[in-house]
């Protein structure tokens, strides 16, 4: 498990610091050159205050491989979703979704009127909607056993 600093804008790893002081010391710059090109690629001067995302933006920018998109796709969602970014509900989520519906004999336009109901949409735009549909019609066809 990965060491997490806070900060208010999301979490970034301690590796993820370490990758980003050892490049610097690599090239050989100053900690006012380091916090140049990490303003340069953030909009920030602190290394402190940045996300995983940006913290991995930095570490490209001084040569080295990303940390962030090294872990689980499902990981990398959830650290997204911490640090307040909204996802796009997935292909397998819609998929699953008109699976389930499926079960219950449903047409699209029922699933559509379904989600207008839930959601106030036609269909679902980001994870936290497409979940809030799928464990709602997983419920349904639990409790009549389909």
């Amino acid at each position: 498990m990965q060491t997490t600093i806070d900060t208010p804008r999301g979490t970034k790893t301690q590796a993820q610091v370490k990758a980003i002081w050892s490049l610097a010391r690599g090239r050989k710059m100053t900690d006012d050159q380091l916090h140049d090109l990490v303003e340069g690629e953030t909009g920030q001067r602190s290394i402190r205050a940045l996300s995983r995302a940006q913290a991995d933006k930095v570490i490209v920018a001084l040569g080295g491989k990303a940390l962030f998109n090294r872990v689980a796709r499902r990981t990398r969602q959830n650290y997204h979703q911490q640090d307040g970014i909204k996802q796009v509900a997935s292909k397998e989520q819609l998929s699953l979704l008109r699976d389930l519906a499926k079960r219950r004999q449903w047409s699209d336009e029922s699933l559509t009127k379904f989600c207008r109901r839930m959601i106030r949409r036609d269909r679902p735009a980001t994870t936290i909607q497409a979940n809030k549909i799928i464990e709602a019609l997983k419920s349904m066809n639990r409790r009549d056993n389909l």
